[in-house]
Formats: structure tokens, sequence, C-alpha cells
């Protein structure tokens, strides 16, 4: 799982022109931490290097860990969350807000996958995980 004191200068590559994302530090108890993957709200710079308008919207998945709930759901690094349980994902603490309260044992994201839209259903982690 992800530590929240842990800062091991990780970036994920964004594709296209090469960009990078710099890491931020997550809480290992966040919403984002349990489901093994890194959020930030991402720049124009990062949008631009996904084909995207520099003022899109979203919540961009910097990191995936691997064996994840995340990771299993089909999201990776490069990932940009559109909508998480019917909300829009308007920022990273947003986002770890909903997946915490969410009671549903699937809960549905909108994601943008290299300029496409999909649908995929995140495994809720149970409180004790």
């Amino acid at each position: 799982m992800v530590s929240g004191d842990r800062k091991d200068g990780l970036s994920a590559s964004m594709g296209g022109e090469g960009a990078q994302v710099e890491e931020e530090e997550v809480e290992e108890d966040s919403g984002s931490a349990r489901y093994g993957m890194r959020l930030k709200t991402p720049d124009a710079e990062a949008n631009n290097s996904l084909g995207r308008a520099a003022d899109a919207g979203g919540v961009l998945v910097s990191a995936v860990l691997p064996s994840s709930p995340a990771y299993r759901a089909g999201i990776r690094a490069g990932d940009v969350i559109l909508d998480v349980d019917g909300k829009t994902a308007g920022n990273p603490d947003q986002v770890a807000k909903v997946l915490q309260k969410s009671r549903k044992d699937y809960i549905p994201l909108t994601i943008e996958t290299d300029g496409r839209q999909r649908f995929v259903a995140l495994k809720k982690v149970a409180d004790s995980e």
C-alpha cells in the first residue's frame, strides 16, 4: 500500500511528448491510496501532453500500484477520472471522499484514456482492508 510519509520521487510517463507528472504525497487512509492509485489535478502542461484542452477538468491518475483494485479495474497512469459514482471528479480530495463513502460493491467511474471515454467498475475496498 502507499505510505503517507513516502516520497520516492516516482513519476509517471504521460505518453505523447514524454511529459512527466510529479507524484504527490498520498495519505495511507485516503480513498485513492486504499485503491492503489495516486491522483492529482492536471495542469495545462499535463492536459496538453494528453491531447486535452489546457483547461480540461477531471483528475489525473499519476500512478497505479500493480495488483491493486485500481489496476485490476483497468485504471492506468495517465488516465483521467471524469466522474466517480455519478459525481463529477473536481479534485483528488473529492474523488477520495466519494470512494470512501460509497456503499456500492463496485463503484462506477468514467475514465478518459487516450482521448476516449470509457467506464470501469472499481471494486469497493472494505473499511478493514
